[in-house]
């Protein structure tokens, strides 16, 4: 998985809040993550018998790991719900 994550979807590892980038019109980003990490858990058919990347497994862990200062400067809709956590609380 590691593998092809950063071969084929250059996603660096040291730095994954860097991955895709914001869409106006799709008010989203334009790739996500837990797809290409979906993706990535189907590609070796040695490993048929695997665990698979589950979304509603594995993305609550996953969002442990985000750097909120680093995904509200990329992602205005976090930024906005952020903040807005922020002062509420």
């Amino acid at each position: 998985m590691r593998r092809w994550l950063s071969q084929e979807k250059n996603i660096p590892f040291d730095n994954p809040e860097s991955f895709s980038e914001y869409d106006q019109e799709k008010d989203s980003c334009r790739e996500k993550l837990s797809q290409a990490l979906v993706n990535s858990s189907e590609q070796d058919a040695d490993d048929r018998n695997m665990p698979r990347f589950s979304k509603g497994l594995h993305t609550p862990e996953l969002l442990l790991e985000i750097n909120p200062e680093k995904k509200k400067k990329k992602c205005p809709l976090f930024r906005e719900l952020y903040n807005y956590l922020q002062n509420f609380c």
